[in-house]
């Protein structure tokens, strides 16, 4: 037991202050697909090779609708190595409030030898896919769906405590500790 507390104590403390101070990523972490849609001429071998279907391809009439659903993603790659249009970010801190915030629909004309001639319409998802709630400075992004509350004084704002614009007087005071 007292060997246990002694380790403890010379170990000191190995948390971080997260999510005030942002955790370092890994250049080569991988994170959620960014889509240039405007310059993506065929979706198909992308939609193919995603294991979980988050990438789906639709033709009906002459239009094709591309269908990228970030919840169903894993952030493989597979569709990157498959098409140069799509790149993988190291952007991994991503939350929702509801499932339909995180889909992106696409749709395009396509050419006669099948591949999508033109951007037609684009129906961006209405989450704000910049890296998790906070930026550098620990407050919300000025596009972002979600805002902090200030922080009281000697009490420290957990992530819970956030609430859309339009539910501000819900108050989750209890679950604060002091610091």
């Amino acid at each position: 037991m007292f060997d246990i507390l002694r380790k403890s104590l010379r170990t000191g403390i190995v948390t971080s202050d997260y999510p005030s101070t942002p955790v370092e990523m890994s250049a080569g972490a991988r994170g959620r697909p960014e889509f240039d849609f405007a310059k993506w001429k065929d979706a198909r071998p992308a939609a193919a090779i995603c294991p979980t279907g988050a990438i789906s391809v639709t033709d009906q009439n002459g239009t094709r609708t591309v269908r990228f659903d970030l919840g169903n993603c894993t952030f493989c790659g597979l569709c990157a190595e498959a098409d140069s249009t799509v790149r993988i970010t190291n952007v991994c801190e991503l939350a929702a409030r509801a499932k339909a915030e995180l889909v992106t629909t696409a749709n395009y004309q396509v050419a006669p030898d099948g591949s999508q001639s033109t951007l037609v319409n684009l129906q961006p998802s209405t989450f704000n896919l910049r890296p998790s709630r906070f930026n550098s400075a620990n407050t919300a992004s000025a596009t972002s769906a979600v805002e902090l509350r200030p922080p009281r004084s000697g009490v420290r704002t957990w992530p819970w405590e956030m609430t859309r614009a339009t539910a501000r007087s819900t108050s989750f005071a209890a679950f604060a500790t002091p610091r």
